[in-house]
């Protein structure tokens, strides 16, 4: 009615009972669509709240099960660096095969270190001196064993 002009006769269905009893609906419609959005937002923030602890939680716990790889990975090592040291000597005392026979490491060390009292020489001399034993020993094995000869044809 406003629209086409009969501003009067908008007033008069404002001003009645049935106008009044429409604002109200209205209002009270408007009041319940605010009360459900409040509830729904407070829900979900709920929702959120509690999946945010849930994710603390989880961290937290994965952070602890880190560290304790962490720390057990460091005792491991600090163990084999322990036992670095025996395993080490236990390799040193194994035999070791020198002239067509078996030593141990301990006296392999002592007749080098006497051959190179003997022999008054320098570190570097001795290890020449020794490497030339070595290959002439090798060239001897090798000498011995006789090539297998091809039957005549």
């Amino acid at each position: 009615m406003e629209q086409s002009g009969n501003h009067a006769g908008a007033l008069q269905i404002i001003s009645s009972d049935a106008g009044r009893q429409n604002m109200l609906e209205i209002e009270s419609a408007v009041d319940n669509m605010q009360k459900v959005a409040s509830e729904l937002v407070l829900e979900r923030q709920n929702a959120s709240s509690h999946t945010l602890k849930v994710t603390c939680a989880v961290s937290v716990a994965g952070l602890a099960v880190n560290l304790a790889c962490i720390a057990g990975i460091l005792l491991l090592i600090r163990r084999l660096q322990q036992s670095q040291a025996s395993v080490t000597l236990d390799a040193l005392r194994e035999m070791i095969h020198y002239e067509d026979g078996s030593m141990s490491i301990e006296e392999y060390l002592r007749r080098r270190s006497e051959a190179l009292a003997t022999h008054g020489k320098a570190q570097i001399e001795a290890e020449k001196l020794l490497s030339q034993i070595e290959r002439r020993k090798a060239r001897a094995a090798t000498q011995r064993v006789r090539p297998i000869e091809s039957p005549p044809r």
